[in-house]
């Protein structure tokens, strides 16, 4: 699955470090950055699909966040 956070998330992280701002990750935000490919258990198929569309409308990239590795991704 692609990594959305893989850039643009690092870049942000950065910019929060280079500015001394105080903060702290939780949850799948930690996972993610420290390198664990998570997806969620709970989307269904349906709320997949009205998932990529509003990325689409949002102008947010979809990499390679298809139905088959979104919903049944395995290590």
């Amino acid at each position: 699955m692609g990594n959305i956070f893989e850039d643009d998330f690092r870049d942000f992280l950065n910019a929060l470090n280079n500015q001394g701002v105080e903060y702290i990750l939780v949850g799948g935000f930690s996972v993610i950055i420290h390198g664990y490919p998570r997806t969620t258990g709970d989307i269904t198929e349906n709320n997949y699909i009205k998932l990529v569309k509003a990325f689409y409308e949002f102008g947010m990239p979809v990499f390679d966040m298809t139905q088959e590795n979104f919903l049944n991704h395995k290590e």
